[in-house]
């Protein structure tokens, strides 16, 4: 149960316990009783969100059983997360979801899927830093299609991802997003891909990365079918966040080819 349950039920007894007397008793003790428990219900209510982040924070809550065990087995980076970091890992995926806002389009709820595996690449990023912290916490909301979709950007072009850093929202095509997941050398990873557009890396600059063409070449794709797959123009691709990709995915081919900057990535991402 959430600190933010406990509260709510203890200010809420308070309050039928404060009426009973007000009103059968006639007392001001039931007011006195009354009046703190009715604020302290309104207040749970505004600050839910922060109450329950402060109570995972102190406690340290780490995620179930299960949904380590789902991540154990499909979540592709798990492997390149040393054995004592993993416990910090999955308390930032637990803290992950306490922190955000998760929003089905056209589905009753959000398959849990998709929801460890966004909380997976968002604290994946932050583990390097030992460091106990919200994942992504410029990112609040996350929005899930289960097809292509169209966004206020783009409303003529159906397509599988999505960020907007000015409205801290992240949208995705649940399926591609599972399927790039589970098969990352088949098709493109969009969850670390547009995880690694958020996070911020001081030595890689764009203009200074090998091209579009270059990249899609050690990726095994054009930047054509790498367009039509995600289903905006090649001008919207981040290399940044492409080069990340392919250190995940093509590793030793990124190295033989560009050096220097799988040599940068190796000193700011989790080597493998």
């Amino acid at each position: 149960m959430t600190l933010n349950a406990k509260l709510t039920i203890l200010f809420a007894l308070g309050g039928i316990i404060g009426f009973v007397i007000l009103e059968y008793l006639e007392s001001n003790l039931g007011l006195i009783l009354l009046f703190p428990c009715a604020v302290g219900l309104m207040l749970t209510y505004i600050f839910k969100k922060e109450i329950n982040i402060y109570g995972h924070k102190r406690k340290r809550r780490n995620l179930g059983q299960k949904e380590r065990e789902y991540l154990e087995n499909n979540f592709p980076l798990i492997h390149f997360i040393p054995e004592n970091k993993r416990s910090l890992f999955y308390q930032q995926v637990s803290l992950f979801k306490v922190d955000k806002e998760f929003l089905p389009q056209g589905m009753d709820k959000t398959p849990y899927q998709a929801i460890l595996l966004c909380g997976a690449y968002a604290a994946f990023f932050e583990n390097n830093k030992n460091e106990y912290q919200i994942p992504l916490s410029n990112i609040l909301v996350y929005i899930f299609y289960n097809h292509p979709f169209p966004s206020p950007k783009y409303e003529q072009l159906l397509h599988i991802s999505e960020t907007h850093l000015e409205d801290g929202a992240m949208m995705y095509s649940i399926p591609h997003l599972i399927k790039g997941n589970n098969e990352p050398l088949r098709y493109f990873n969009i969850a670390l891909y547009e995880t690694a557009k958020v996070v911020e890396f001081p030595s890689l600059e764009s203009n200074h990365l090998p091209s579009l063409s270059q990249l899609c070449q050690i990726g095994g794709y054009t930047p054509e079918r790498l367009e039509k797959y995600i289903g905006l123009p090649q001008s919207e691709i981040d290399l940044i966040a492409l080069s990340i990709v392919i250190y995940y995915t093509k590793n030793q081919a990124l190295g033989s080819q560009f050096p220097e900057l799988k040599e940068k990535l190796d000193g700011q991402l989790i080597q493998i």
